[in-house]
C-alpha cells in the first residue's frame, strides 16, 4: 500500500507502533536513549497536570464546603426586612416559589452576651423557628407559645464553645440587652461545626418558641413592646441549589420571587431586599475564585514547561528514525502527512500523560488527606480539614489542556522538523 493512500486509523497504528514498540524498531544501542526520553517525557507532564488536577480539587472542595455550610446556616435565599408581625412575613413567603423548598425559617438576631464557666462573650443571638415547607409556614399558627420550661436551650458554633469550654449539657447564662431585662438560664443542646470561623466563635442559635415563651414570662412589658415578631425569612432549598459551578437555577429562583414580589398590588412588598448564599459571603467567594485563577494560571505554565519534554521526546524519536522517514518520504510521504505523523504522536504522549494525571491526582488526594498537613487552623483558613471536590468539569479541562499541551508543542516543533531535506539524510546516513 502506498504512503499516499494511507488511511487515518493507519497513520494512528503506524504513530504508536514507532513510539510503543521501541524493542524492534529502535537499535539496541539507541533504545535506552528512546525509551527513557518517552518515559520523562510521560511522567514529567503528567506530574504537572496532577499537580493542576489536585490544585483544582482542593480550592473547588473550599468553595463546596464553604458553599455548603453558608446555605445550610444562612440559607440558600435570604429575605429581609424591617421588623414585622408574622401576618407581613407570611404575605411574602406566600409569593415564593415552591419548587425546590426544603425549609422555611422565620428568625431575628439581636447582640447578647453570653456567660459560662470559663467567662463569658458577646455573641450574635439568633432566635429562628423552622417549617418543613412554605405551606407549612403559612398555615402554622405562629404565635403560639410551645414550651413553659424555665430555662432555655441554645445551639453554640463549635469556636464559641471552645471560647467558653462548654460542651453539650453545660449551663450558660445569657443576657440580651434591648430585648429584656436580666439574664436568662440556658443549656447547651448542640454544637455546631459551621466552617466559617469568623461565623462560628460568635454564632448561638435558640428555637424562637422557646425564647417568646420566656420573654413573655419574665418580662411581658419589654414581650409588648417589640416592634415584631422577626426581621427576616430563609428558604432552604435542595442541594441542587447551592453547588458553587451551577447557580443558574438558583438565580432563576430569585427572579422567580422578586418578580413576583414587585408585581404585588401591597407596595410594601416591591424591592425585596434577597440574597443568596453566594451573595451572603460574596467577598469570600470572589476571593477564593480569585485565588482559583491565579494558581491555574501558574500551574498552566508550569505544565506548559513540562511538557517541553515531550517535545525533545519526539526529537528523539526523529532522530533516531531520520533515515526510515526520509525513506518513506523518498517514496511518497508529503510534508503534511509527515507533520500529521508527529502530531499523532504528541496526541498519543498527551493522552498518556493526561490519563495518568487524573490517576495521580486522585492517588494524592487520598494520601494528602490522611496526613497530618491536612488538618487546618480554622481560625485562618475557615475550614479545620482539607476539602476536596474533582469538579468533573474542571477535570475534564484539565485532561483536555493535557492533551491541547502536548499538541500543541507538537505541532510548533514538527513545522521545524519537516522542513529538512529527506535526501541530505539519505546520502549522509548509512
Amino acid at each position: 500500500m502506498g504512503v499516499s493512500v494511507l488511511l487515518p486509523r493507519e497513520w494512528w497504528k503506524l504513530s504508536a507502533l514507532w513510539l510503543l514498540n521501541l524493542k524492534d524498531r529502535t537499535p539496541r544501542a539507541r533504545r535506552a536513549l528512546v525509551g527513557h526520553s518517552v518515559r520523562i517525557a510521560l511522567v514529567g507532564l503528567s506530574c504537572g497536570l496532577a499537580a493542576l488536577s489536585l490544585t483544582l480539587a482542593i480550592v473547588s472542595g473550599f468553595e463546596w464546603k464553604l458553599s455548603e455550610y453558608v446555605a445550610t446556616t444562612g440559607g440558600d435565599m435570604l429575605h429581609q426586612n424591617p421588623w414585622m408581625n408574622f401576618e407581613g412575613l407570611k404575605a411574602r413567603a406566600a409569593l415564593a416559589p415552591e419548587e425546590g423548598v426544603e425549609g422555611v425559617e422565620v428568625f431575628w438576631a439581636a447582640p447578647a452576651l453570653v456567660v459560662g464557666a470559663e467567662g463569658g462573650r458577646g455573641v450574635t443571638l439568633e432566635a429562628a423557628r423552622r417549617y418543613p415547607s412554605v405551606r407549612a409556614f403559612l398555615d402554622s399558627d405562629s404565635t403560639t407559645s410551645l414550651t413553659t420550661e424555665s430555662t432555655i436551650g441554645v445551639e453554640l458554633g463549635r469556636a464559641l464553645a471552645d471560647t467558653l469550654k462548654a460542651d453539650v449539657g453545660s449551663s450558660l447564662r445569657l443576657l440580651v440587652p434591648g430585648v429584656m431585662k436580666g439574664s436568662l438560664a440556658a443549656h447547651v443542646t448542640a454544637i455546631r461545626q459551621l466552617g466559617i470561623y469568623d461565623l462560628e466563635s460568635r454564632w448561638m442559635k435558640v428555637d424562637e418558641a422557646e425564647l417568646r415563651t420566656l420573654l413573655k414570662s419574665k418580662d411581658p412589658e419589654a414581650f409588648a413592646n417589640r416592634p415584631g415578631d422577626a426581621h427576616g425569612l430563609r428558604y432552604f432549598l435542595s442541594e441542587t441549589y447551592h453547588q458553587p459551578h451551577s447557580t443558574r437555577q438558583l438565580e432563576a429562583w430569585q427572579t422567580s420571587y422578586r418578580e413576583k414580589l414587585n408585581a404585588a398590588e401591597d407596595t410594601t412588598l416591591h424591592e425585596p431586599l434577597l440574597k443568596s448564599w453566594l451573595e451572603q459571603r460574596q467577598n469570600l467567594f470572589g476571593s477564593i475564585g480569585l485565588d482559583k485563577l491565579v494558581l491555574t494560571v501558574i500551574l498552566g505554565l508550569l505544565c506548559l514547561v513540562a511538557g517541553l519534554n515531550v517535545a525533545a521526546a519526539l526529537v528523539v524519536l526523529f532522530l533516531e528514525r531520520d533515515r526510515e522517514i526520509a525513506v518513506l518520504r523518498a517514496v511518497g510521504l508529503s510534508r503534511g502527512q509527515l507533520l500529521g505523523w508527529i502530531l499523532i504522536q504528541g496526541t498519543l504522549m498527551g493522552l498518556a500523560s493526561a490519563l495518568g494525571a487524573l490517576v495521580l491526582a486522585r492517588v494524592f488526594g487520598v494520601i494528602l488527606q490522611h496526613l497530618p498537613i491536612a488538618e487546618l487552623p480554622s481560625e485562618v483558613y475557615n475550614l479545620s480539614h482539607i476539602p476536596l471536590k474533582f469538579v468533573w468539569a474542571e477535570q475534564l479541562a484539565v485532561f483536555a489542556f493535557g492533551i491541547a499541551a502536548s499538541l500543541g508543542l507538537s505541532f510548533v516543533l514538527g513545522t521545524s522538523l519537516v522542513k529538512g531535506s529527506f535526501l541530505d539524510t539519505l546520502r549522509h546516513r548509512k
